[in-house]
């Protein structure tokens, strides 16, 4: 797992507890474990012309492994959706309309 939040500041450490509560409530759930992972914590920059840190949404990215009885069997991340396909978007922001993450 790779954390990256703005920890430093107002809620966002409360905010990344309870993301990862619900992580591992998930993971639970589905039988599986998180083994490893970074964190990027410092997710903000004063930036030129605002009067405060501009903070990054906080974000979890979960890869995932496995071993595989036949190593010629393969699923790629590139889309081909051809004409019946669809590409859905969950959106993780609570009603926030997060423009990113």
């Amino acid at each position: 797992g790779n954390w990256m939040w703005a920890a430093k500041f107002d809620g966002g450490a409360a905010a990344m507890y309870e993301a990862a509560e619900a992580m591992s409530s998930m993971m639970i759930e589905l039988g599986c474990a998180l083994d490893g992972g970074k964190d990027s914590l410092s997710m903000a920059a004063n930036a030129p012309g605002e009067d405060k840190p501009v903070k990054c949404p906080g974000a979890l990215v979960i890869s995932a492994y496995c071993s595989m009885a036949d190593i010629n069997v393969k699923v790629t991340p590139d889309l081909k959706l051809k004409n019946d396909g669809k590409l859905l978007l969950f959106a993780l922001d609570n009603g926030k309309k997060c423009r990113m993450g």
